[in-house]
């Protein structure tokens, strides 16, 4: 080999061994980069589903802040009157609301009257038995003793997650003294969710953390958030990455585990941009 090729070819070599340098240091520190983005947009997805969740909570607050303070409301839960019952508790009220249940409650914590509906068949149904162990003596749910408190969340029953709120019953001057409380749900069914999935555009999974085996995906969500962080991320394949939060009860104690599943978008960008 004469020196001229010689030459050339230890120069090839060594264009070759750095251009393969600079692809795996490039790749390692564009790559990052790229994946740091993609969480925080998985992050932010999951943020929104959140938000969607708490807007329909707070929609069931806003119905609620129409009956709870009301002379009429304030009244019926006196007296029962079968006239209250037929012009407001049709059926039609539960359908316009999207509303599963209504509970009004005396100041002795007594049910006086209860409702249970069944929206995709539209018609009534028994009240679910399991909501009674949320209506004992010193619930937050029944006993106020401000006018100005309420509480609103998610309540596990054995039906099913329920998105409930629950006010004071006073007059419609929003003055006590406190008759008792009302009690508006919906549940977080099949139906829920996939109008939250229509709303955020995302693919949106429930899963609740009292059942004794959980898929291991969950598993893994569930031990990464315990340790403190808010939302946990993983991707599922090259092609879709999940994004996971835990729901909290209105008594602060963890249920459920919400998915967010979305495609690799910005992976699939960056690693095009890389090539």
């Amino acid at each position: 080999m004469t020196l001229r090729k010689r030459t050339l070819l230890i120069i090839g070599v060594t264009l070759i061994f750095l251009i393969a340098i600079l692809f795996v240091l490039s790749q390692g520190i564009f790559m990052k980069s790229v994946i740091e983005l993609e969480k925080k947009d998985t992050s932010q997805n999951v943020e929104r589903a959140l938000g969607a969740l708490s807007n329909d909570i707070a929609n069931i607050e806003t119905s609620i802040s129409d009956w709870s303070p009301w002379n009429d409301t304030y009244a019926f839960v006196e007296d029962v009157n079968e006239a209250y019952i037929t012009s407001n508790l049709i059926d039609t009220t539960f359908v316009n609301l999207g509303l599963n249940l209504m509970l009004f409650i005396n100041s002795s914590g007594e049910v006086v009257f209860g409702k249970s509906f069944d929206l995709q068949n539209e018609q009534e149904v028994p009240v679910p038995q399991s909501i009674e162990e949320h209506l004992s003596a010193g619930s937050p749910l029944v006993y106020y003793t401000d006018t100005e408190s309420r509480i609103s969340g998610i309540v596990l029953l054995d039906e099913g997650p329920m998105l409930i709120a629950s006010h004071p019953i006073l007059t419609s001057e929003h003055e006590g003294p406190i008759r008792g409380a009302l009690i508006m749900g919906r549940y977080l069914d099949s139906t829920e969710i996939e109008m939250l999935a229509e709303t955020t555009r995302l693919s949106l999974v429930v899963q609740r953390l009292d059942e004794p085996q959980i898929p291991s995906d969950f598993e893994l969500a569930r031990s990464s958030l315990s340790d403190g962080e808010s939302i946990f991320i993983r991707p599922i394949d090259g092609d879709s990455i999940a994004g996971y939060a835990v729901l909290k009860d209105v008594y602060g104690a963890p249920i459920l585990l919400l998915r967010a599943d979305m495609p690799r978008d910005i992976y699939h960008q960056g690693q095009t941009s890389m090539l």
